[in-house]
């Protein structure tokens, strides 16, 4: 569907096997039905009326209900997160934080709410139970009360003036994006935090290296702390390093000679060997999963796939291949058909 639709992008948005179609006025949004339609007519897809809805103010999409430039969570995940009862240990809290959590847009400063909560999930024992004390017990009913409120968030007018407020306290940056509207009301449209710290160092370097590397992204690919360099030939090869470490001279930034490697023709990055216009798995992650014990339940399954599916690109219909691992327990078939096609190093 997304192959189908992407020249309507700007009116349709694909997901599995929903399409929600969003138009500004009944003209266009006429015309935008009879394009899908005569894309779906051609491609020999067919749609099922009583799964269909049209013509609809507001729908209910992802848990969300969105329309009239407005986005709200839905209604049935609310109750949800109301009657959620008091966790009673780290498996509990996780659902309740992915619960909550992913409405975490619609609440500011959810993070520095929810901290209590995160921090009971430090330490490896995942089945310990938990010290519940009275700022835990004041975190998990205000992450309640705040999505209770029905918060709303609305869709920008890029023709309107933007207001921005921030605030900081011990744990971060906090900062909300407003604008108002024809009726002289404010209304939210994003609100933001960056936490302290240094878990988000090598994401701020990151960011720090693609835009200073920006006019070097034809040969030279940063992520994290690393940063990829190739080059079709040794002369061109030699030219790129030098302007990357004139670069980084300019910035006063230092290179680790211990961590470097140069002039290889195969380098490990991200999990991938690459190199010599190919890429390949990497060796320890193709151990991994060549050792892997047969799943006894749901959790080992999802890792299972979760490792294999990193690899997904060089395994032809992989999600038919693992299809019967994520719907049965009694997945054989689907969890060696996906090991096997990966330990035949695909490249």
């Amino acid at each position: 569907m997304a192959s189908l639709l992407r020249d309507c992008e700007e009116f349709a948005v694909p997901y599995l096997d929903d399409v929600a179609i969003f138009s500004n006025t009944w003209e266009d949004h006429v015309k935008h039905l009879e394009e899908i339609f005569v894309k779906m007519k051609t491609a020999k897809l067919h749609l099922k009326p009583s799964k269909c809805q049209f013509a609809r103010e507001h729908v209910k999409y992802l848990g969300h209900i969105v329309g009239q430039s407005q986005r709200k969570p839905g209604e049935l995940k609310i109750q949800a997160v109301k009657e959620f009862p008091r966790p009673q240990n780290k498996t509990q809290i996780r659902s309740f934080l992915g619960l909550a959590g992913y409405y975490r847009r619609y609440i500011p400063d959810f993070s520095v709410i929810a901290a209590p909560l995160t921090d009971l999930l430090k330490g490896k024992d995942v089945k310990s139970s938990v010290n519940w004390t009275s700022t835990c017990e004041d975190a998990f009913e205000e992450l309640k009360k705040r999505l209770s409120e029905r918060p709303v968030l609305y869709s920008p007018d890029f023709t309107a003036s933007f207001i921005i407020q921030s605030d900081a306290s011990n744990f971060g940056i906090g900062v909300v994006l407003s604008q108002i509207n024809q009726d002289s009301e404010e209304h939210p449209i994003m609100p933001l935090r960056l936490p302290f710290g240094l878990k988000n160092a090598p994401y701020d370097f990151s960011r720090l290296m693609a835009s200073f590397l920006r006019d070097c992204e034809e040969f030279a690919v940063p992520y994290l702390d690393d940063v990829a360099i190739f080059s079709n030939t040794w002369e061109d090869h030699v030219k790129h390093l030098e302007e990357i470490f004139v670069k980084m001279k300019t910035a006063k930034l230092h290179l680790k000679p211990s961590k470097c490697q140069f002039a290889r023709e195969h380098v490990k990055y991200l999990g991938h060997i690459v190199g010599q216009g190919q890429r390949k798995p990497g060796e320890l992650k193709i151990q991994a999963v060549k050792e892997f014990p047969r799943p006894q339940n749901k959790t080992q399954i999802r890792s299972f796939l979760g490792l294999a599916g990193y690899y997904r690109r060089y395994i032809p219909d992989f999600s038919r291949a693992s299809a019967l691992g994520l719907l049965l327990l009694d997945h054989q078939q689907a969890f060696f058909q996906t090991g096997t096609r990966l330990l035949n190093h695909p490249t």
